[in-house]
């Protein structure tokens, strides 16, 4: 194989052109460059997780007034590569749900929100600031701590009262969901009443 050994050059090319663009390739449309717009979507989801043994969610009411409380929308933090999700799929469509009479739960301290984190710099602290952002709206302080899946994680999703976290979804849901809740997924299901 060509690169198993040393490679050799076979040849230079150097194209000199006026734009100031270093890379032919960008995730936004650049002003006053032409483009090409290559699309495709990958199929996946931001969702968040209630810890329902930790006392500040063990009751379904003060579960569904968080729920109600969040849109979709407001997780969007990118519209360029984004949408809001309904369901697991993009092609998931909006459904109307009854709203029951929300009663704000009575928290005497900070919530801790985690979120997850793959590898170093690839985590979803934004998605968890913006959840910190609007429950501060509703007057429920929060604060956060990284869960890194590169570490034993059982005991850390033990100490939060939500999660936000991230899934790929493959061409197989079923195969995709299996996988997931197999390995990282068995960790917060662990953390789940049994009436939940």
């Amino acid at each position: 194989s060509y690169f198993k050994e040393r490679p050799w050059i076979d040849r230079v090319e150097l194209f000199i052109t006026e734009s100031e663009v270093a890379s032919p390739i960008s995730h936004m449309p650049i002003k006053d460059e032409p483009y090409r717009v290559i699309e495709q979507q990958e199929e996946g989801a931001t969702y968040l997780f209630f810890n329902s043994s930790r006392e500040a969610f063990s009751s379904e009411e003060a579960r569904a007034y968080i729920w109600h409380n969040i849109l979709p929308e407001q997780f969007v933090l990118n519209p360029y590569y984004e949408q809001p999700a309904y369901g697991w799929l993009t092609s998931s469509m909006k459904v109307q749900v009854e709203t029951p009479q929300l009663i704000k739960p009575d928290l005497k301290e900070p919530i801790i929100i985690g979120y997850q984190q793959i590898r170093e710099g690839v985590n979803h602290l934004p998605q968890a600031e913006k959840l910190q952002e609007i429950l501060a709206e509703h007057n429920i302080e929060a604060d956060l701590e990284c869960i890194n899946f590169q570490q034993p994680t059982a005991e850390r999703f033990k100490k939060v009262d939500l999660f936000v976290g991230g899934m790929a979804i493959l061409r197989n849901l079923n195969l995709s969901f299996y996988n997931y809740y197999t390995t990282y997924g068995k960790d917060l299901i662990s953390t789940m009443n049994a009436q939940d």
